[in-house]
């Protein structure tokens, strides 16, 4: 499995970011594409939160403050647009409540 570390983010508008890999990929995560802004996650839908993105020191993923952070392989695929390994769907197939709002990408 592999760890796709943040390098880099710029924050764009409508909840949006630009995301820099250190295998030097890139792209944009849109998180209102793919999150649904309620419980813990319920702070990302105020522009003034969601902006202040950052990358977590030690483990390099994206955290927001109050240790909000989103799994580093779905942020990934989510924004570079390369499909999700047949393991991440294998388990969603074993959960009785799916994690991610779009199913589109399980067809990849």
């Amino acid at each position: 499995m592999a760890y796709h570390r943040l390098t880099q983010i710029e924050v764009l508008s409508d909840f949006r970011l630009h995301l820099h890999f250190s295998n030097g990929e890139n792209g944009i995560f849109d998180a209102r594409k793919h999150l649904v802004f309620d419980g813990v996650f319920e702070p990302l839908n105020r522009p003034e939160f969601f902006a202040q993105a950052q990358i977590e020191p030690l483990c390099k993923t994206l955290t927001w403050p109050g240790e909000l952070d989103l799994c580093p392989d779905c942020v990934y695929h989510w924004a570079t647009g390369t499909p999700f390994p047949d393991y991440v769907w294998e388990y969603e197939r074993k959960q009785e409540k799916p994690n991610f709002k779009e199913r589109k990408l399980c067809s990849n």
